[in-house]
């Protein structure tokens, strides 16, 4: 998907200049206009020629199990089915191509990076919308004690966020206007929905691919800056297994930038994976109080970095980091720690963290 590139981009492909800031705003504007069209498109080649042409989609009475003589709009159904298929299929072609060309003006990946086909397939796997699972090789799960149904539940809601606010849309329109609106009117409604829907999908994709792209250089910035401090601390090396599953777990989710982390991490100070139940927040804190000084700032720095790599600072990372605050493992001011992220987000690094000291009364 990504071009090989032979050489570095201007600068740090981890840090944007203007002149990449200016060419990703301009890919951006690109796939925002191709998803939203898309979204406007599917809808008029939906209703259109059904609503004009209802003969080419009759309705077939059939006798169904529980419910009795019924007429199913079999027609139209595949119909719907196959341009959906179709929509998606050129959402994906516009969500890959964004992605390329974005990485193209980065500059990454490089193809002397010894990492060069991972990145490859971490930024081919955001325009399909595939999570990065790899980080359970090692033993790390970002769902440990998340309820399996409770789960499933959230997954098939945001799946049908577009149809669900699609067919709420139209539920209202029907209240309020009754027979006065044509059904076909009502059908039309749920253009902007989806053209909304499509365009957020798209933005999400995107920015994912920024704080993709970014990551790597910080990870292994990190990684050499614990290594070179604390390569000889058995404490911080035997905590550091259950920090990174610690991280894992409150951020819920299997993400490239964590598997990477991960990777470097494990690889680094060649620890052993653990194939036991994740720390309770209590355990954790009572842990990381026991070790020394020097390992305490190791992983708070590490907190602080795991839970600003992906890109998104939530409300319950913020209660669990001010917690640790309160226990006196931490220093850190939130609007600072948001400076940072929106920093990250921006492409423009997460240096001053990498610089600055975490821990309280080191």
């Amino acid at each position: 998907m990504v071009k090989k590139q032979s050489v570095q981009a201007e600068d740090d492909y981890h840090i944007l200049n203007d002149k990449e800031v200016k060419a990703i705003h301009q890919i951006r504007r690109w796939a925002l206009a191709w998803s939203a069209a898309l979204g406007v498109l599917g809808v008029l080649v939906l209703y259109l020629p059904i609503h004009f042409f209802p003969a080419l989609f009759p309705s077939i009475s059939m006798n169904l199990p529980w419910w009795g003589p019924a007429k199913v709009p079999v027609v139209s159904t595949i119909y719907s089915i196959v341009l959906v298929v179709i929509e998606v299929y050129f959402l994906t072609i516009v969500s890959l191509q964004a992605v390329h060309k974005m990485a193209k003006v980065c500059g990454f990946p490089n193809i002397d990076d010894p990492d060069y086909e991972k990145h490859l397939e971490g930024l081919y796997s955001i325009g399909m919308e595939r999570e990065s699972t790899e980080m359970a090789n090692y033993g790390i799960n970002p769902m440990a004690g998340l309820n399996k149904y409770y789960l499933m539940l959230v997954v098939v809601i945001n799946r049908l966020k577009g149809t669900i606010t699609n067919l709420l849309i139209k539920l209202l329109l029907k209240h309020l206007l009754g027979r006065v609106m044509l059904r076909l009117w009502i059908n039309l409604a749920g253009i902007p929905v989806y053209a909304f829907w499509n365009a957020w999908a798209t933005n999400t994709v995107l920015k994912e691919a920024k704080v993709r792209i970014m990551a790597p250089n910080m990870v292994i910035q990190l990684t050499d800056q614990l290594y070179e401090l604390l390569k000889d601390d058995e404490e911080f090396k035997d905590f550091l297994f259950d920090a990174l599953q610690f991280i894992a777990v409150i951020k819920r989710k299997f993400h490239h930038n964590h598997y990477f982390l991960v990777e470097k991490l494990i690889l680094k100070f060649d620890i052993e994976t653990k194939d036991q139940k994740a720390l309770g927040r209590a355990q954790l804190i009572d842990r990381v109080n026991s070790i020394n000084p020097e390992a305490r700032e190791g992983i708070a720095k590490l907190f602080l970095f795991g839970m600003i790599i992906d890109g998104k600072l939530s409300l319950k990372e913020k209660k669990t980091l001010q917690e640790l605050q309160q226990q006196g493992l931490i220093t850190f001011d939130w609007a600072t720690l948001k400076s940072w992220e929106r920093s990250f987000v921006n492409g423009q690094g997460l240096e001053e963290l990498l610089a600055s000291k975490v821990l309280q009364n080191a």
